[in-house]
């Protein structure tokens, strides 16, 4: 332990003696939670990242997964925007009539 671990050490002996058992008690459950998170994960399996495939591809400068470049190639919509109001209106009609 360096000096200022021990100097800290002190200072939480000193604290604790002035607390109910009731706070104590979280206190503990708290230390376990964070020795826990602490602990490097040697038990657990490395988990699969989802995005994380062998195949990847070129697309625009960068690699991308095939159904990110489904996606991204998509069909493209030409309509002008009185076309597209139009469509919209229709569909409005229809909705509520």
């Amino acid at each position: 332990m360096t000096t200022s671990a021990i100097e800290l050490k002190k200072k939480l002996d000193k604290n604790i003696s002035q607390f109910r058992e009731t706070e104590l008690q979280k206190m503990y459950e708290f230390s376990q939670f964070l020795l826990l998170y602490m602990m490097p994960n040697k038990q657990k399996p490395p988990q699969k990242n989802i995005n994380d495939t062998s195949e990847k591809v070129w697309y625009n400068g960068k690699l991308y997964n095939p159904k990110t470049i489904k996606f991204l190639s998509g069909p493209v919509n030409h309509d002008s925007d009185e076309t597209v109001e139009e469509i919209i209106s229709q569909h409005i009609q229809k909705k509520y009539k």
